[in-house]
């Protein structure tokens, strides 16, 4: 027993706290104590606590996700890599892809794409990255068997990675040029 006290309780319902000290004012030892609470009654509620045990530290912070500058390109390498880069695209452009290398991904890292066509939204895809920590996050627009070829405009792309601030790229598919009439 490191101490006990008997005290009267002012009110019948409420909380009070007692505190238990030492002699002399020592510190407990490292361990595990009991408390015991009795009341007029032979029934005790009790609680167990340790003292000294080292507190567990915090997970070390999750580096924060960092992408480079993003890209638009009319193809991907196999690994993923832009292949014809450029901001303007002939008539006859079936498919773009944007995208950007990001690194500290971790699995199931969301992100997501919105892809408009002067303004108006075509496309809304999200997805989920199931790589290694740094890879390339993409996504493409392309035409359908009724309409193989991108419609001419302005396109904006607006890719969000996890948490991180948007990526946004813009680029523009011109209209065909028909043919001039010679005199």
């Amino acid at each position: 027993v490191v101490c006990t006290q008997a005290l009267t309780l002012l009110e019948m319902e409420g909380e009070q706290s007692v505190a238990c000290y030492r002699e002399e004012g020592m510190p407990f030892a490292a361990g595990i104590y009991r408390a015991a609470l009795t009341l007029t009654a032979p029934e005790s509620r009790q609680l167990e606590f340790e003292v000294g045990a080292a507190p567990t530290p915090p997970p070390p912070p999750k580096p924060a996700i960092r992408c480079d500058a993003p890209f638009v390109a009319g193809a991907l390498a196999p690994q993923g890599q832009p292949v014809l880069t450029a901001d303007r695209f002939q008539w006859y452009t079936q498919a773009v892809y944007v995208g950007a290398t990001c690194q500290e991904l971790s699995a199931a890292t969301p992100w997501s794409a919105r892809w408009y066509r002067e303004g108006t939204l075509l496309r809304e895809f999200e997805g989920v990255w199931d790589g290694g920590p740094e890879g390339v996050i993409w996504d493409s627009l392309s035409g359908n068997a009724a309409a193989p070829f991108l419609r001419p405009g302005a396109y904006t792309v607006t890719l969000v990675v996890s948490a991180t601030a948007p990526l946004t790229m813009t680029f523009r598919v011109i209209p065909y040029p028909p043919p001039t009439p010679t005199p």
